[in-house]
């Protein structure tokens, strides 16, 4: 799901017009119209504001419309990340990557750190790369 259908089915279930939804913000029934169709970008500012306003969860938002089907814990694959660095094991390091891509709603912060473990790894020939990276996650 979209954010924008997220958006429109939140204003339709609290029952509101458009024109509801936005009211005491700065944005046009017009605007709004064309973020709910997708046809304008949405912000991250415009969309926090519109659900403080209706006295909704961002959190809540979020979880109501875009539920993580995955038992995954994040915390956990980040230690195994670190671990593969520490052990030089950049098998290990490729498969959490592939496990890190395929789960919705992962962090960027950790594919990037996947991703630069990774180089890091197959660059061993060059103690310092490694050394660095080491002395960046001290």
């Amino acid at each position: 799901m979209k954010i924008s259908e997220a958006l429109r089915k939140e204003r339709k279930s609290l029952g509101l017009t458009q024109g509801q939804m936005i009211k005491e913000s700065k944005i046009s029934v017009t605007h709004y119209s064309k973020m709910e169709n997708g046809q304008n970008r949405i912000f991250i500012d415009d969309l926090i504001l519109i659900l403080q306003l209706r006295g909704i969860s961002i959190t809540q938002f979020f979880k109501k419309y875009f539920p993580s089907n995955d038992n995954i814990d994040y915390s956990q694959i980040s230690q195994e990340l670190n671990q593969a660095f520490y052990d030089n094991d950049v098998k290990k390091a490729k498969e959490l990557k592939l496990k890190i891509l395929n789960t919705k709603h992962m962090s960027t912060e950790l594919r990037d750190r996947a991703n630069l473990i990774i180089a890091a790894l197959n660059s061993k020939d060059d103690k310092t790369d490694t050394a660095a990276v080491k002395q960046a996650y001290a």
